[in-house]
């Protein structure tokens, strides 16, 4: 699942209310791109899982490539919640082509390794960036754009795969 976020403040609180609203047992790893996890990612003492393993990774398109090596060597991925949350505009300056490589190579490690991977993607550009993501659907199993409106924020859903199929276009505010 790919969510394309207008602003970094909404990444981190859409991260952490993800991180929330797991289950008490739930195995949760957060990686931060370009930012120490342990000062923008917290535990809710009341609800939420009872721990979640932090990472951080460099804001630079190699680290997108080895981020599954990376997190294996760290710990057993099976059954895991990793959620990334990407610098600001950290997808601005990757040509398309390589960035659908990526995609669908965490695709397919995630179906072998039986995790899932949220990537939270904030930037100015998000329209392009949905365009392209949309054209993804294969190696996504869902792609959302979070929008900050005056005093209101717009979650958009361009589809959502589940265990029935695909559902399309929704949205709430």
């Amino acid at each position: 699942m790919v969510s394309n976020v207008d602003r970094h403040e909404d990444a981190i609180s859409l991260a952490n209310q993800t991180i929330a609203s797991q289950a008490e047992t739930a195995h949760v790893a957060v990686i931060s791109m370009d930012s120490d996890p342990a000062k923008i990612f917290q535990l809710d003492d009341s609800q939420g899982p009872e721990k979640i393993t932090l990472f951080s990774m460099l804001n630079h398109e190699k680290g997108l490539y080895y981020l599954a090596r990376d997190l294996q060597c760290s710990i057993d991925p099976h059954n895991y919640l990793f959620i990334l949350v990407c610098a600001n505009n950290a997808w601005q300056n990757i040509p398309a082509e390589r960035l659908r490589s990526w995609l669908d190579k965490m695709n397919k490690w995630s179906r072998l390794n039986h995790c899932s991977l949220l990537v939270i993607n904030s930037g100015n550009n998000n329209d392009k960036q949905f365009s392209l993501l949309l054209e993804e659907y294969r190696s996504l199993f869902g792609l959302a754009s979070l929008r900050f409106q005056g005093d209101q924020h717009l979650l958009d859903i361009a589809f959502w795969c589940n265990e029935k199929g695909v559902s399309a276009r929704g949205s709430a505010t």
